[in-house]
């Protein structure tokens, strides 16, 4: 398997390695080597390189799981990404057919959201599945409700150097963004309208893990000439379903 990363320094690989801890939750050593592409003596080395400053443990199973470092600072989610992709996949086709939009799964990164999943609507004009890319939260319907979900301190945190430019959202100071996310907090849902992008709509709402805490978000998104405010509670059900079904799946899935 080849990868970019294979090409790096140490550091590089063993960042990368946070990472693949954070999005799987379990990691065998031959699942790092062929993710790094090298050999499996490689993976191991800087695997135990991670348990030793205790950003990694093993198992049982001799396979590695993030470690201290990582879920005390709450830097790896509670449900790694894999299973929330493959718990969200059928409810993102349902609300896509549901609505005839394209419908996505994202999850907070800092202050941006990243998306790890999509469904294409079959409209000529449509907005496209964007898995792996990344946007400004604040101007995301899906990064709103995440971010509604944040404590305050949290969200000072995270925006201690000024919200990010982005010129199609209206918002662009945090006082701004804080009285718009006591208003998505309240209604359960976000509502963008040529904020993301111009010419682009979208409804969000979450997904809970087993504590109740925002894990990630699905959102419907079409060109803004096909959004009707006439027909929001209709996207809001929708996508609160869509969310609910995934979270259902997540909550009802087997545990290692």
């Amino acid at each position: 398997m080849s990868n970019s990363i294979s090409g790096s320094t140490s550091v590089d690989r063993a960042l990368a390695l946070v990472n693949l801890l954070d999005d799987r939750g379990v990691v065998s050593v031959k699942e790092a080597a062929e993710f790094l592409d090298v050999t499996p003596s490689t993976a191991h080395r800087l695997l135990v390189t991670l348990c030793r400053n205790r950003f990694a443990v093993q198992d049982e199973r001799r396979k590695y799981r993030p470690g201290p470092v990582l879920t005390s600072r709450g830097m790896t989610r509670s449900v790694p990404i894999t299973v929330v992709r493959s718990c969200a996949r059928r409810p993102l086709e349902y609300l896509a057919e549901r609505l005839g939009e394209s419908s996505h799964l994202m999850v907070l990164e800092g202050s941006d959201v990243r998306f790890v999943d999509g469904v294409e609507c079959q409209e000529p004009l449509r907005v496209g599945a964007q898995t792996g890319g990344r946007m400004p939260a604040h101007s995301s319907a899906g990064g709103m409700v995440l971010l509604a979900s944040l404590p305050q301190p949290e969200l000072d945190r995270l925006y201690r150097d000024g919200l990010p430019l982005n010129h199609a959202c209206r918002i662009t100071e945090l006082p701004a963004l804080k009285r718009r996310l006591v208003t998505v907090r309240r209604q359960g849902f976000g509502v963008v309208v040529d904020e993301a992008q111009a010419g682009v709509s979208g409804v969000g709402a979450r997904i809970l893990d087993e504590q109740g805490h925002a894990l990630a978000a699905m959102t419907v998104a079409m060109p803004s000439r096909r959004f009707r405010r006439e027909e929001l509670p209709e996207y809001v059900a929708a996508v609160r379903d869509a969310a609910a079904l995934a979270t259902a799946n997540i909550l009802s899935r087997p545990v290692d």
